[in-house]
């Protein structure tokens, strides 16, 4: 080979390789611009549970069990648990839950468009995967929301941030909570009177 050939080759591997380099910090700035503006976003996801707290050997504290799900056995204080997950990448202050109600003509009059439940653990910050549970909804509470659940009025649960925007539960949820109501000792009838 001669000097010219071999001066051809370096340029022209020079220039692979810096092309490969522009390449490769295109991507890596496109990732970056996606992950910043599309990804890093707060989110949160909201569960409704029926249930009650059940002392287990082994564990120092009560745990909460879903309705039915240890068979033969009775769950005394019967509640609701909300469980909130910050399942975003941003911490999140959350100041309200509650059930939206459907609408309709009734409760447009009747001023009733949202139920809010009292928890005085709000308001509450969620630093970004951070659960936050309230089972204190207990026996007064549940029926006041099963009996507007039962004549179909509550579309779904909500939580609200401070900035406003409400998170809401899922359809599948909703379905899974009336299921777990169904599945209680007590009659339906004993709650709403």
């Amino acid at each position: 080979m001669t000097e010219q050939e071999l001066n051809f080759i370096k340029e022209i591997s020079l220039w692979v390789i810096s092309i490969l380099g522009l390449i490769a910090s295109l991507i890596a700035l496109t990732w970056n611009i996606i992950r910043d503006l599309i990804k890093d976003r707060t989110k949160l996801e909201l569960n409704v549970k029926f249930g009650g707290l059940v002392a287990v050997k082994g564990f120092p504290s009560a745990m909460f069990v879903r309705k039915g799900a240890i068979p033969d056995k009775t769950i005394p204080d019967e509640r609701i648990l909300f469980s909130i997950v910050n399942s975003g990448r941003r911490p999140v202050m959350i100041e309200a839950i509650g059930a939206n109600y459907k609408n309709n003509m009734l409760s447009f009059f009747a001023g009733k468009q949202a139920m809010h439940i009292v928890a005085g653990e709000l308001p509450k910050m969620l630093q970004p995967y951070e659960v936050f549970n309230h089972k204190d909804c207990i026996e007064d509470n549940v029926k006041k929301i099963f009996e507007e659940m039962m004549k179909g009025r509550i579309k779904h649960f909500f939580v609200r941030d401070t900035k406003g925007k409400q998170w809401k539960n899922s359809n599948k949820n909703m379905k899974a909570l009336l299921n777990d109501f169904s599945k209680g000792d007590k009659p339906l009838k004993n709650y709403i009177q």
